[in-house]
């Protein structure tokens, strides 16, 4: 493990620790030589994924991609979808709407990308009416609510 990858994954205090007590390097180790052999084989500028999370936020990741191969969505999205604070704590959220901005291009996420989907309208039986009618006649609150949705529709 390289010194900036542990930054990533332990937090700044510990990684800096490991670094002053000689376990990690920025430029030595194999692991780090391998990665800029695999820098050299992905697409420059890095690709840039931008998610909408579910809590309003919009965050933005470069990601690694291989050139010559479609853009890889999942990592980007991977990235974008759990991120650690200053604090070494986990800020995770579901991820609405995603893309990849790739110099001036933007290419959406195929991950939500889907066919739209036709809903029956639900079928109101008599059935369905006077076993609701029954509850709301016993007082029962919920039966309110359900009766007001099946007049609404």
């Amino acid at each position: 493990m390289t010194y900036h990858e542990n930054i990533t994954l332990r937090g700044f205090a510990e990684a800096q620790a490991n670094y002053d007590a000689g376990k990690y390097s920025p430029t030595t180790g194999k692991r780090s030589d391998r990665t800029v052999a695999h820098c050299r084989k992905g697409i420059w500028p890095a690709p840039v994924y931008e998610a909408l999370c579910a809590n309003g936020q919009i965050r933005r990741m470069s990601f690694w991609s291989r050139a010559g191969k479609p853009l890889d969505f999942a990592t980007g999205r991977t990235m974008c979808a759990t991120v650690i604070d200053s604090a070494g704590r986990e800020l995770t959220s579901p991820i609405v709407l995603g893309c990849v901005h790739l110099g001036d291009e933007t290419f959406n996420d195929p991950h939500f990308e889907t066919a739209p989907v036709k809903v029956k309208p639900k079928r109101i039986t008599a059935a369905t009416i006077k076993l609701v009618l029954a509850r709301v006649l016993d007082g029962d609150q919920s039966a309110v609510v359900e009766a007001r949705q099946l007049l609404a529709a």
